[in-house]
């Protein structure tokens, strides 16, 4: 009788035992989701930057770089190996700055080059002049 209370006592327990589990793996759940809602990704950024993986996504164009010498580099035995975030700074450092324009109307600077040249040229909204017309025929 003794091993039969105990057989049941270990299933009473390892049943307590799932349930705190299920119980942290829900919450673990929640946390994840309220992270990914706020923009914070659960994989962190890798901390070295080697050819096979680095933000550029190209082997070529990080050993190109680091040929060229924009951002430090160092081996790991026969690896050429970067901090990502040098890597990542260096790309931002390429990116041009955002000028301002302004709309240009083609139509204006085409009339005005025109006119300089010497061109008469009608006004903008006259109509297509009469060879261009399409004449109804009477038959």
């Amino acid at each position: 009788m003794n091993a039969s209370v105990t057989a049941v006592d270990v299933a009473t327990l390892l049943s307590v035992q799932a349930d705190a589990f299920d119980t942290h793996a829900r919450t673990l759940r929640a946390l994840v989701e309220v992270l990914a809602a706020r923009g914070i990704s659960a994989q962190p950024t890798p901390r070295y930057a080697t050819a096979k993986s680095n933000p550029l996504g190209s082997s070529r164009a990080f050993l190109d770089a680091h040929r060229r010498g924009d951002f430090a580099t160092f081996k790991r035995r026969r690896e050429v190996v970067a901090l990502w975030t040098d890597v990542e700074s260096w790309i931002e450092s390429r990116k041009p700055a955002p000028r301002e324009r302004k709309p240009v109307d083609d139509a204006d600077d085409d009339r005005a080059l025109l006119q300089r040249a010497g061109v008469r040229l009608q006004p903008a909204n006259d109509a297509a002049p009469a060879r261009h017309r399409k004449h109804s025929r009477g038959r």
